[in-house]
C-alpha cells in the first residue's frame, strides 16, 4: 500500500497513513537536510489526530534530538 498523506506542514513534517499505522516524516538537519520517518504509537496517533499542535511539538522534539529518535526511524 502506498502511504497516504493525512497532514502536512511545509518544510516541517508530513503525517502518513500506511497499511500498518501512521508515520511522521520530519525534515531534520542544517547544512545537510534529511528525513526521519518515525512510526507513531497508538497514543501518539490519537494525540496527533485530536490536536494538530501536538504534531508541531513532536516534530520540533524530533528535529532537536534526532539521535534520540533515529532508532525508531523506518524507510517509507
Amino acid at each position: 500500500m502506498t502511504p497516504r498523506k493525512v497532514a502536512e506542514k511545509a518544510w516541517t513534517y508530513i503525517l502518513y497513513e500506511t497499511g500498518t499505522g501512521h508515520v511522521l516524516s520530519v525534515l531534520c538537519g542544517g547544512v545537510g537536510m534529511y528525513e526521519l520517518n518515525i512510526p507513531l504509537t497508538a497514543v501518539e496517533v490519537a494525540s496527533a489526530l485530536a490536536d494538530s499542535a501536538y504534531l508541531d511539538g513532536l516534530a520540533a522534539e524530533i528535529r532537536m534530538h534526532p539521535r534520540q529518535f533515529a532508532p525508531r526511524s523506518v524507510t517509507l
